[in-house]
């Protein structure tokens, strides 16, 4: 199989973060609520920025929020945002045969590039779109990053961890790629499709990624 790109989702795709993320959002609102929301309850608003999650539980409150978040955010970032093991190989493997990489997140801007700085993957991906207050918008932002590279869906996929994320990737003509190594968010719970190919472990991805053809070739 012969793809030109592809393009990831972040948290619980690339990094193990889904709970952490979720306990960073309880842990900024427990400053401004009597009784902050529970992890579940968290997890029912992912999809769009922190800011739009944040504003979920406090209307009108991000001012104060989404400082909270980052410091706590910043303050976890060096000890537990990881990337699974063996991504940082499947990644290198994917840009040696001419893989163009780019990222499709609904995390905000400034939150993943602290993020991609932490990981040392800047200079992986060429490509990053994040997420606003309403949402992720994914199938936009994948259509727009193959737009830039003059790359048509036929040739590309999204990996993504969610039903949202596969929604995402066959909405914008990708092949849709299921992350299936990761705690799952139970909110948006990833279910095996016919319309997708999924993988129960990163060394199953590994395989699959080392044995498409080069681009280059």
């Amino acid at each position: 199989m012969l793809l030109h790109a592809l393009i990831f989702d972040l948290d619980g795709t690339l990094t193990d973060t889904n709970r952490v993320c979720a306990l960073v959002y309880q842990a900024a609102l427990a400053r401004f609520m009597d009784v902050p929301p529970t992890i579940e309850e968290i997890y029912e608003q992912y999809g769009p920025s922190e800011e739009g999650v944040l504003e979920a539980f406090l209307p009108g409150g991000r001012a104060r929020t989404y400082p909270a978040f980052l410091e706590i955010y910043q303050r976890v970032l060096p000890d537990q945002v990881r990337l699974f093991p063996g991504m940082r190989m499947v990644l290198r493997t994917l840009a040696g045969k001419g893989v163009r990489l780019g990222l499709v997140t609904g995390k905000g801007a400034h939150t993943t590039a602290l993020t991609l700085r932490h990981l040392g993957l800047e200079d992986l991906f060429s490509a990053s779109r994040s997420g606003g207050l309403e949402g992720g918008n994914k199938a936009a932002n994948i259509a727009s990053i193959l737009q830039s590279w003059g790359i048509e869906p036929a040739g590309a996929a999204y990996v993504g961890d969610t039903r949202g994320d596969m929604r995402a990737a066959r909405e914008a003509g990708v092949l849709a790629l299921g992350a299936g190594w990761g705690v799952a968010n139970p909110a948006d719970p990833f279910v095996e499709e016919d319309e997708m190919i999924h993988f129960a472990s990163v060394t199953a991805f590994s395989d699959w990624t080392a044995a498409l053809d080069d681009v280059q070739s």
